[in-house]
């Protein structure tokens, strides 16, 4: 099975009572019980997205955090990537990354509300949409190979999502300060 962004917002669009955080744990609680039931559940691939509208993760705050090892992870290799628009000078935005795309787990921290408006830059209607938007800035996993395939065995894998995250990734800061406030209704 493999199910893109939109087939994942058109799956969660069949449930009726619209709580995504609690479908989303159960779809990972079913998974589990597949594998202990001795059926085979092989996942190359599981991304996991936070989307922060709240204002909690701050890119700056982030890539200041990487640069000074204000933080404790698995990940050995932390690199930031700029964007700009070579004839304006325009920035088009940054990501940060945390391990390297060959590795089991990569973590990313990029601007969505940015590359948004970059994808809909001749949608005036989306663009009125997206500048009602303050702040949207992106947490996101790619578990690859064994580490895919170990999420939906995990016992924690019902909990939490951003437990789930915590305890496979990066803490920095501003985040550890603000870990226990995260609020499950904002994740889309």
């Amino acid at each position: 099975m493999s199910m893109s962004g939109n087939g994942c917002r058109y799956y969660e669009q069949v449930q009726k009572d619209g709580n995504f955080v609690d479908f989303w744990r159960e779809f990972f609680v079913r998974l589990r019980d597949l594998n202990t039931q001795g059926f085979r559940v092989n996942a190359s691939r599981i991304d996991i997205a936070v989307d922060d509208y709240d204002g909690m993760l701050n890119m700056d705050a982030i890539a200041s955090s990487a640069n000074n090892r204000e933080f404790v992870s698995q990940f050995r290799t932390a690199y930031e990537q700029g964007y700009n628009n070579i004839l304006t000078g325009e920035g088009k935005g940054r990501t940060i990354y945390f391990g390297t795309r060959k590795s089991a787990t990569l973590c990313r921290f990029y601007d969505k509300l940015i590359e948004q408006k970059m994808k809909h830059k001749n949608d005036s209607d989306k663009l009125k949409e997206l500048e009602k938007i303050p702040h949207w800035i992106r947490m996101e996993f790619e578990f690859k190979r064994e580490q895919a395939n170990e999420l939906p065995r995990s016992r924690d894998c019902g909990v939490s999502i951003p437990l789930i995250l915590a305890t496979r990734s990066v803490f920095y800061k501003e985040a550890q300060q603000s870990c226990g406030e995260l609020n499950p209704k904002r994740l889309k």
